[in-house]
C-alpha cells in the first residue's frame, strides 16, 4: 500500500524542488508511523516499530520505481 502511495505522490507532485521531494518522502513515512502510534491507543491492537519501518521501505520502493520509469521514459524520448 505504501509503495503505491509513494508512486502516486511522485506522480501527483512531480517534485522539482527539494521542498517538494521532502514532502513526497516524509509524508508517507510520517503517516505510517502515526498510524502505528494510533494503534497503541486502541484496545487489543499494538503498534510495531517494524511495521513503521516496512511502511517506509514500501514508500521508498515506490519512489525508486517511479523515478526509474520516469528516467527510462525521458531517455527513450531523446
Amino acid at each position: 500500500m505504501y509503495m503505491i502511495l509513494g508512486i502516486v505522490l511522485c506522480y501527483e507532485k512531480r517534485a522539482k524542488s527539494l521542498v517538494q521531494w521532502t514532502f513526497v518522502v516524509s509524508f508517507p513515512m510520517f503517516f505510517g508511523t502515526f498510524i502505528e502510534f494510533l494503534q497503541t491507543l486502541i484496545p487489543y491492537r499494538s503498534g510495531d516499530l517494524w511495521d513503521a519501518l516496512i511502511n517506509a521501505i514500501g514508500t521508498m520502493t515506490g519512489i525508486i520505481i517511479y523515478t526509474f520509469f520516469v528516467i527510462k521514459h525521458i531517455k527513450s524520448n531523446l
